[in-house]
């Protein structure tokens, strides 16, 4: 009789961490609303989910989150906006502090001073759109 076999567990817990993430976890973002997840890799992700998003709720959501504390954040809230309005302000998110501000608050005026959406929808009058 030779020695009893160990088993290799390392196949089976290498396929929970695959699906997992796709099969209904926490960790899976699935909407807009997950832009304020505390985790940032969570916050990042939901950038990308605002087409079902009206252009009042995505654009200052998205110009908040430029001033997000993880550059990748930041970089995909930018990506998001550059693709909806087709304006970029000169916003660089790995930039020093003093240059993201600048370029948020031209964010910013420009977004305050649009009566219509990108996508060609009334907004009503008021601060802060």
């Amino acid at each position: 009789m030779g020695r009893p076999r160990r088993r290799n567990i390392v196949g089976p817990l290498l396929l929970l961490a695959t699906i997992a993430p796709v099969s209904g976890c926490k960790t899976t973002v699935r909407d807009f609303v997950s832009l304020d997840d505390s985790a940032a890799f969570n916050r990042a992700r939901a950038t990308g989910l605002d087409d079902e998003a009206s252009d009042a709720v995505a654009i200052p959501a998205l110009i908040a989150h430029l001033e997000d504390a993880d550059a990748v954040v930041r970089l995909t809230s930018h990506e998001s906006l550059r693709e909806r309005t087709g304006r970029d302000f000169g916003y660089i998110p790995y930039g020093t502090p003093g240059e993201r501000a600048a370029a948020v608050a031209r964010w910013r005026s420009w977004w305050e001073s649009q009566a219509v959406t990108p996508s060609g929808r009334r907004l009503p009058p008021g601060p802060g759109r």
